[in-house]
């Protein structure tokens, strides 16, 4: 029982924003005073069964998962997200973002941290999410993923709450603050371009949106081609990004450090699963030299290539003023 006890104390604490309280977080699951809830977190007083069922639960955690020692062959570390249709799909959304953005903030905690992204088609969450219009498209997506008809909202429809909004500027917030490599297909920005352009063509998206879309797509790629000349994001941080030829097949993203090791997969679109498994991590951290061998790095060097690849990204972003051309 103490095992269930501590890893809930934990789960509790790593799932809090950094600008909140744990002690708030717990109340808002099981009503009780602040003492009671301080008592709780500090292993004074065990969780009732209830609380525990409830809290398990509301994080979607299986009790036979903590119940059982973790062991190195175990592949599923931790489960960060379930988000298989289940429940309001925006708040599944929203806590898929709070959750990922406290992975990054546990790992910027740790001694010489690094992000490793190798992708055909995800944007850098640390710029995407400075955009209204386009990180609402990721949103938007996910709804219509989650349609138990065919009935689709149009984006219009849906309201992008302060709750969702600030979930992503700080996880933008916080991906910015960490030294990445960027590993990415040459053809970065075609697939959310025909995203833009299939939901125009079938009128859930309005030519406004679109315009909208592609004025912040422009200003999103200004911005990154600015911090990879340079090498570095706004906040200082190293920025190294690679050009990779062939397709990756997978998009993953890669936590090291002097202390800790995980991996970031999709799951559903906008879950993740976190891998902290050593023979996981091993594999990716050796699949990722290999992609930067094979690939063109353009940060700071490279001048042709990063020539090449930012004016076909614009390229791309082009079409959507020409409604009539299909990609």
């Amino acid at each position: 029982m103490k095992k269930i006890q501590d890893e809930l104390i934990r789960i509790i604490k790593q799932i809090t924003l950094p600008t909140q309280n744990p002690v708030d977080t717990l109340i808002g699951i099981i009503p009780m005073s602040k003492e009671a809830a301080y008592r709780r977190l500090r292993g004074t007083i065990d969780f009732s069964f209830e609380e525990v069922v409830k809290i398990s639960r509301e994080f979607n955690i299986s009790l036979d998962k903590m119940i059982h020692e973790r062991n190195e062959e175990e592949l599923f570390a931790m489960k960060i997200r379930d988000l298989a249709g289940v429940g309001d799909p925006i708040e599944s959304y929203c806590q898929s973002l709070k959750e990922l953005a406290v992975a990054v903030n546990t790992m910027k905690k740790y001694q010489n941290p690094m992000m490793s992204v190798a992708t055909n088609m995800l944007l850098p969450f640390s710029y995407l999410y400075k955009y209204e219009t386009m990180s609402k498209l990721r949103l938007f997506r996910w709804m219509l993923q989650n349609e138990g008809e065919f009935n689709p909202l149009k984006m219009r429809d849906i309201i992008v709450g302060s709750e969702v909004q600030l979930a992503g500027k700080n996880l933008a917030k916080e991906m910015e603050g960490l030294g990445a490599n960027y590993i990415c297909h040459q053809d970065l920005f075609l697939e959310y371009i025909r995203d833009v352009k299939y939901f125009q063509d079938i009128e859930l998206l309005s030519n406004d949106e679109v315009m909208e879309i592609q004025d912040e797509a422009y200003r999103f790629l200004e911005e990154l081609e600015y911090d990879v000349i340079k090498g570095v994001s706004r906040t200082g941080a190293p920025l190294l990004f690679y050009i990779c030829n062939f397709n990756l097949g997978v998009t993953y993203i890669l936590f090291t450090s002097d202390d800790s090791d995980s991996v970031v997969t999709p799951q559903f679109g906008l879950g993740f699963y976190l891998f902290e498994n050593q023979r996981v991590t091993g594999k990716v951290k050796l699949w990722n030299n290999t992609l930067k061998k094979n690939s063109t790095l353009i940060s700071v060097c490279g001048e042709k290539y990063r020539f090449e690849f930012f004016q076909k990204q614009r390229e791309f972003v082009s079409l959507l003023s020409e409604p009539s051309i299909k990609i």
